[in-house]
């Protein structure tokens, strides 16, 4: 690594601005009750203070330099402030696009412990089966080889799509955790998941961000504020490996076999502290420096937004297109030309700065902010639907991918995360629709019966009424027959006296 002399210093007051400003942002925050883990917003200004707040300090402070002789910069004082001005300026629109989109969201709700219905039950156990086994075959056939070209892994091992196809398994094992009410057992495929990722040493977000969504999930399920006690004990344990690998990849897979990595070793055993703290991780301010050294001064170009036209190009297969471009399809300028830049991110500023400086930098925050505000409003209005909280709920589990990388690599990971809850939702409707249809025709086949029966006891009365009136009129006929008779019985005896008076024989 090449010798380069020590950066020019930033002032104190620098500094001090910067914390400002992210502080009164989240007073505001707090104000607007935004301050939760179900806010984007708190998830952008928890990682605004950890990149751009506390690691400037350290390297004006603490004089942290690795990250820029590994990116062989010499930066200066001027660009340094920029990085500053543009992270904050960055978290201010960030946030305030998000309290205008957001508004109109509900309150979320809180209090007594959710329950899922049978169709949701049934409808898990059907998508299970489904992206189960095809997140096995991932982690089975997968081979993550390949090389670098212009600064892009480019896969020669198998295809970027099996690779990516053992994502499913992130909504499997946290969906089964839910559905089966959080009983002890129902963790060990999600640690059987988290024990892969870290044995294969890269990716290690994967299982970071996995463990934060399994956290995020059991306080909706609960709905609760404060996260429960044992996040509070796996916290520690989680950010020691992640720092043991950031200094070897392979700590995890050597420390199973027994044996010592050699860069942990000389990490844990260096007197200079920095050696261990100051690595690549969570150096983006870092990065941003690099950014605004060489963007557009030495570039003497933008991008103009064009690397998100590799959204159209990246689903393709290499095999169907063999002169698939490396990275975005159209390139003004390549970082690398400049010093090393080969596996960093630009964060979500960076990549905004590079679209069209200042301006390019407020619009792609801008829409982040409001895109991620209507995704909470939305979230509010279904809270109490399993299948549209989890997807919320990942997305912003997994928003740190965008805030870290900028670009299009967050898009391919929701997809693959996200399918299966679409698919969980898609299945259980159609359960849902069966039952309503089902009941719908009983309700019909009852009202039938009840019409028919209806119909059977009016039928019956009527008959009955028809034999009361035949009655009635036989005794009116039988009546009559006597009146009759007495009368004839009356005019028989009138004549017999009339005979019998002598006055009539005269």
């Amino acid at each position: 690594m090449s010798q380069l002399q020590p950066h020019a210093p930033m002032s104190d007051t620098d500094i001090y601005m910067q914390w400002a400003v992210a502080i009164g942002v989240g007073l505001f925050m707090v104000w607007r009750g935004q301050m939760t883990l179900f806010h984007p917003s708190a998830v952008y200004l928890a990682f605004h203070v950890i990149v751009f707040c506390i690691r400037p300090t350290m390297v004006h402070f603490f004089d942290f330099d690795f990250v820029f002789r590994y990116m062989q910069l010499q930066p200066k004082s001027a660009d340094m402030q920029l990085a500053l001005h543009l992270s904050s300026a960055g978290l201010v629109t960030l946030v305030g696009a998000f309290t205008l989109a957001s508004a109109g969201a509900q309150p979320l709700r809180f209090g007594k412990k959710r329950e899922l219905n049978e169709h949701d039950r049934r409808a898990f156990f059907v998508m299970a089966a489904i992206f189960g086994p095809a997140g096995i075959y991932s982690v089975v056939a997968a081979r993550p080889k390949g090389e670098m070209i212009d600064g892009v892994f480019v896969m020669t091992g198998t295809s970027g799509y099996v690779n990516d196809l053992q994502n499913v398994l992130i909504p499997v094992c946290i969906s089964l955790v839910l559905v089966f009410r959080w009983r002890w057992w129902s963790f060990l495929p999600f640690l059987v998941y988290i024990f892969y990722r870290m044995n294969q040493g890269w990716g290690r977000w994967t299982f970071i961000l996995s463990c934060f969504l399994l956290v995020l999930v059991w306080l909706w399920d609960h709905r609760r504020r404060v996260p429960p006690w044992w996040s509070f004990l796996a916290a520690p344990l989680i950010a020691m490996l992640f720092l043991k690998l950031s200094h070897d990849r392979m700590f995890f897979r050597a420390w199973l076999a027994g044996e010592q990595s050699y860069n942990v070793q000389v990490a844990e055993t260096s007197r200079d502290w920095r050696v261990k703290w100051d690595t690549l991780d969570f150096a983006n301010y870092d990065f941003l420096v690099y950014i605004a050294t060489h963007v557009p001064r030495n570039t003497k170009s933008h991008t103009y937004g064009a690397q998100y036209l590799q959204l159209f190009t990246e689903p393709i297969p290499r095999k169907l297109w063999k002169g698939k471009p490396i990275g975005a399809p159209v390139k003004f300028y390549d970082l690398n030309d400049y010093g090393n830049f080969v596996g960093l991110t630009p964060s979500i500023i960076g990549d905004g700065w590079q679209s069209g400086g200042w301006l390019g930098m407020l619009l792609t925050v801008t829409f982040a902010g409001g895109i991620l505000g209507v995704a909470y409003r939305w979230f509010t209005h279904n809270q109490e639907v399993v299948h549209k909280a989890c997807a919320f709920l990942i997305l912003n589990a997994m928003v740190v991918q965008l805030f870290r990388d900028g670009g299009i690599s967050i898009f391919k990971f929701l997809f693959f995360a996200l399918v299966p809850l679409f698919v969980w939702q898609f299945i259980s409707s159609r359960f849902r629709m069966e039952t309503e249809i089902g009941d719908e025709r009983e309700a019909l086949r009852e009202a039938r019966f009840a019409r028919f029966a209806g119909a059977g006891a009016a039928l019956g009365a009527s008959t009955q009424t028809d034999e009361q009136d035949g009655e009635d009129e036989d005794e009116r006929d039988y009546d009559e027959g006597d009146d009759s008779s007495d009368e004839d019985d009356f005019e028989e005896e009138a004549e017999e006296e009339d005979e019998d008076d002598p006055r009539n024989h005269r």
